[in-house]
């Protein structure tokens, strides 16, 4: 009997280091895609020239990105009420990155009328719906700690 226990112990231990791993993964992930949004909101700014509320608002990603993939991993303990208060978050925001971008709206149109502007914009606000996905994802699917 002193086997079956072994191969359990090692089935255990496999498995805590697959969630290790997905849970580095997901942080990594996160973190990539926090610093290419940064840079793209940097890119729109235009050295304030620009539409600069992406900036301001990619700052904090680093941590949005990472904490909505790591909670749609499913791996985590209070997922579903976490998940639900980044997607309340998030809705936040956007109200928010309206407002502001409403306030500048003459550098926004101005921006938009540039080669490639439109296209970085759309790779911006894709990047920035990314995140609010995954919390969406978090929140829909709940505490799931066996999977």
């Amino acid at each position: 009997m002193a086997g079956s226990g072994d191969a359990l112990d090692a089935f255990g231990e496999a498995a805590r280091r697959s969630t290790r791993r997905r849970a580095v993964a997901a942080v990594g992930a996160g973190l990539a895609l926090a610093f290419v949004t940064t840079f793209l909101g940097l890119m729109l700014s235009g050295a304030g020239h620009g539409w600069t509320s992406p900036f301001f608002f990619s700052m904090p990603l680093v941590v949005l990105y990472p904490a909505a993939f790591l909670l749609a991993t499913g791996r985590c303990a209070f997922t579903r009420p976490s998940g639900v208060a980044l997607v309340g978050l998030g809705l936040i925001l956007d109200l928010a990155l309206a407002v502001m971008t409403v306030g500048e709206s003459e550098y926004f149109f101005r921006m938009m009328e540039q080669d490639g502007a439109p296209e970085v914009a759309s790779a911006w606000v894709l990047l920035w719906l990314v995140w609010q996905a995954a919390a969406f994802v978090a929140a829909v699917r709940g505490d799931d700690h066996s999977a």
